[in-house]
C-alpha cells in the first residue's frame, strides 16, 4: 500500500508540459468540445433521448461551447491571478489534474444551467445536481486523462530522444590551467567571491540575491549567496564562457556533461554539480545550438 502511494506521489510530481500558446489552447479546447458534442449526440446522457433532434442539437452545441469557453477561461485566469508563477518551468502532473478538476466543476455548473433553461432538470433538486456533476465528470474526465497521459508519454519520449542527441554532441573540453580569477561583487561593488571561471558551475537568481554554485579546491560542490542581481554578475563573467539557459540561471558551458529531457523540457547536468539546471522553453533552441558547438 505504501509503495503504491509513493509511486502515485512520484507520478503526480513529474514535470508536465504547459502549453503557453493561445492558439494551441484554443485548438485543444475545440478538440474537447468536439468530443463532448459526439458523446452527447450519440450516447444521449442526462435524459437527452426524450428530446427532439433539433432540441438535442441545440443543447449539445451549447454544452460543447461551454466546454470550449471554460477551458480557455481557466488557462487565461491562471496567468492573471498568479502573475509570478512560471508554469512553463514548474508545471507538474498534479497541477494539470487540479486545473482539470476545476474546469470540470465549472463546466458541470454551466451544464446544470443549460439543462435547467431547457427544462430537462428541476432546479433545487440535490439528486439531479449530483447526477449532472457525475455525468459531466465521466464525460469530461476520461478523455482529459487520456490526453494528459498521452502528452506526458509523447513529450517525455521526444525530449529524452533529443536530449540523448544533444549529449552526444558534447565534447570534453581541455582544462585551462592558470585561468584568471573571476571576481564576483556584492551590490556595492565590493568583491565577495574570487574563483577561476572553470570552477563556477552556475549562477541562480534568488530575488535580490544570486546563488553562486561552484567547486571548491577539492572539487566538492559549494554554494555562496551574494546580494546582487544576476544581470550585474553576468557582466563580470568571461564573455562566451557562460550561457543564459533560463531567466534565472547562467550555466558554465564548459562544464555541461549531459542533457536530460522530461515531459516539460530539458535540464543540464554539469560536472560536479549536485543538481541539474533547467532550460527555459523559450531558450531551448538557442542553448542546444550553443551546446552543439561546444
Amino acid at each position: 500500500m505504501s509503495n503504491g502511494w509513493a509511486q502515485l506521489k512520484q507520478y503526480l510530481s513529474r514535470p508536465h508540459y504547459w502549453e503557453d500558446r493561445p492558439w494551441a489552447i484554443f485548438r485543444q479546447a475545440l478538440g474537447f468540445g468536439a468530443i463532448t458534442f459526439a458523446v452527447l449526440w450519440f450516447f444521449e446522457p442526462f435524459g437527452f433521448y426524450q428530446l427532439s433532434s433539433a432540441a438535442l442539437l441545440m443543447v449539445s452545441l451549447e454544452i460543447s461551447a461551454a466546454v470550449i469557453f471554460f477551458i480557455c477561461l481557466n488557462w487565461w485566469l491562471l496567468s492573471r491571478l498568479f502573475p509570478n508563477f512560471e508554469p512553463a518551468d514548474q508545471w507538474m502532473v498534479k497541477h494539470e489534474l487540479i486545473l482539470t478538476l476545476c474546469t470540470i466543476l465549472l463546466i458541470a455548473i454551466a451544464v446544470g444551467g443549460i439543462l435547467h433553461v431547457h427544462d430537462i432538470i428541476v432546479p433545487g433538486s440535490l439528486s439531479q445536481a449530483v447526477k449532472v456533476l457525475l455525468n459531466t465528470a465521466l464525460i469530461a474526465l476520461i478523455p482529459i486523462l487520456i490526453f494528459v497521459a498521452r502528452d506526458q508519454n509523447r513529450l517525455l519520449k521526444r525530449h529524452l530522444k533529443q536530449a540523448e542527441q544533444y549529449t552526444r554532441q558534447l565534447q570534453q573540453p581541455a582544462a585551462t590551467p592558470g585561468e584568471a580569477l573571476v571576481s564576483l561583487p556584492d551590490e556595492n561593488g565590493k568583491p565577495v567571491l574570487q574563483l577561476p571561471a572553470e570552477r563556477i558551475l552556475f549562477l541562480q537568481a534568488a530575488g535580490n540575491y544570486a546563488e553562486v554554485h561552484f567547486l571548491d579546491e577539492t572539487r566538492q560542490p559549494r554554494r555562496e549567496l551574494l546580494r546582487n542581481r544576476l544581470k550585474v554578475l553576468q557582466e563580470t563573467l568571461p564573455e562566451g564562457h557562460f550561457i543564459q539557459c533560463h531567466r534565472s540561471y547562467l550555466a558554465n558551458r564548459q562544464l555541461i556533461r549531459q542533457v536530460k529531457g522530461n515531459a516539460r523540457n530539458y535540464e543540464l547536468v554539469l560536472e560536479g554539480a549536485n543538481q541539474t539546471v533547467p532550460v527555459a522553453r523559450s531558450k531551448a533552441a538557442s542553448v542546444m545550438a550553443i551546446i552543439g558547438k561546444t
